[in-house]
Order: structure tokens, then sequence, then C-alpha cells
């Protein structure tokens, strides 16, 4: 799974060789001010990606890399098994980031840090 650091002022997708070799990319860092929102989504949230430009979609086993359409530039990093969690950002590179977790309640834990409350 992708690590995600939060830090008061930046939020940094870290991941390992494998997930960057499915993603042909690095590391991602938006400032913590570009993120809007946080929400669980459903594992089928691949269905409405548009494009891959690059990266690997093998979906439901794989879904990695940045997905484009009209409005919208996605990074993903999934593998199957995981809990998805879609990161709403504004001003940045993407408009969203789409993060596999370990597990439902690491995924609760990282929508309730990211909620605007926080």
């Amino acid at each position: 799974m992708a690590k995600i650091e939060l830090t008061a002022v930046s939020l940094q997708v870290l991941m390992s060789a494998g997930e960057k070799l499915a993603a042909l990319h690095g590391d991602v860092t938006v400032d913590r001010a570009q993120v809007v929102s946080a929400e669980i989504v459903p594992t089928r949230f691949w269905l409405t990606l548009g494009l891959r430009v690059p990266g690997t979609g093998l979906p439901p086993l794989i879904v990695s890399g940045t997905y484009v359409k009209k409005g919208d530039r996605a990074f993903v990093s999934y593998f199957k098994g995981q809990t998805p969690v879609e990161i709403k950002l504004t001003g940045a590179r993407f408009t969203r980031l789409i993060i596999g977790t370990d597990s439902l309640p690491a995924a609760r834990a990282l929508v309730n840090e990211l909620s605007p409350a926080q």
C-alpha cells in the first residue's frame, strides 16, 4: 500500500518501487491547503476514471497511474483487497487522488484526518 504522510503543510503519497512501476510515476506531494475533501469510494471506482496515460490498468486487480477525462485528472494507486480513498484537490496538478489503504479502519482514519474540521 502507498504510504500517506500528512504534515501541517503537505500531503505526500509515498510508494514502493513496485507501486511506482505500476503507476509509471514517482511519489506525489500536494499542499495540504489544496485538499478539499476525502471519502471512501466503492471498489468499482475505476469504471469512471477515463483514459489511462500512463499506468497499469488490470481492474479489479491493479488500477494505478494517471487517468484523464474532460475536466478530471486523477492519480490512482490501488491494488485488489485495499479500501480506496478519494482525496479531492483544488489548484493542484491532479483534481483527485485515489489511494488504496490496507483496511477500512485505516481508510476511515485517513478520511477523518483530512476532514475540514481538522
